[in-house]
């Protein structure tokens, strides 16, 4: 299985925790989405809320991440033969662990994979190579695949795992998946 995945904070510090995760899941023919608002009782930064426009008003009433189906959903999925691929995959694996998930599977770094095989890019910014690499076009097709109908808008967690997805597709055409695991490390 491979999930793609993205989290927004409550900020960028190690203190600062998770208030939004999306993750896209293929196993075979099979796709699963999942995006949720959880709630760590911290306070979003105002700096945090003009990136992600996540609100502290929106986490009202939200479950704690270890009570959401996102964090049910990775735990039964943690182990040998599933692959976790985001972009700057150590944020997100050190928000994970903070929250008492520690990774099993392999992992696929798309900002350390992207850098080794274009080189030349002049930034490798998720919405950067988005746009750079035309991976907007794919985005509409790919959506319905999934079955979501809302627009990809840039650092909401589900979008960027979507974006995550069409670039991993795009750079499987230059490099296999064993070649991206070894590039992550």
């Amino acid at each position: 299985m491979l999930i793609f995945i993205d989290i927004e904070t409550t900020g960028l510090e190690s203190i600062d925790k998770i208030v939004s995760i999306g993750l896209i899941a293929i196993e075979k023919d099979n796709i699963f989405t999942k995006y949720e608002l959880v709630n760590e009782g911290k306070k979003i930064l105002a700096e945090a809320s003009s990136v992600n426009h996540i609100t502290n008003e929106m986490l009202k009433g939200k479950p704690k991440f270890i009570e959401s189906e996102i964090y049910k959903f990775i735990q039964d999925n943690n182990n040998e033969d599933t692959i976790l691929i985001a972009h700057n995959i150590k944020f997100d694996l050190e928000k994970l662990s903070s929250a008492a998930i520690d990774w099993k599977g392999n992992i696929i770094d798309m900002l350390r994979v992207t850098k080794h095989l274009i080189p030349e890019c002049e930034r490798y910014a998720l919405q950067f190579l988005r746009y750079e690499l035309k991976l907007y076009k794919e985005e509409v097709k790919f959506t319905k695949e999934c079955g979501i109908e809302n627009s990809i808008t840039a650092h909401n967690a589900l979008s960027d795992a979507i974006v995550t997805k069409l670039l991993f597709d795009y750079l499987l055409d230059i490099a296999s998946m064993d070649e991206m695991v070894e590039l992550s490390f």
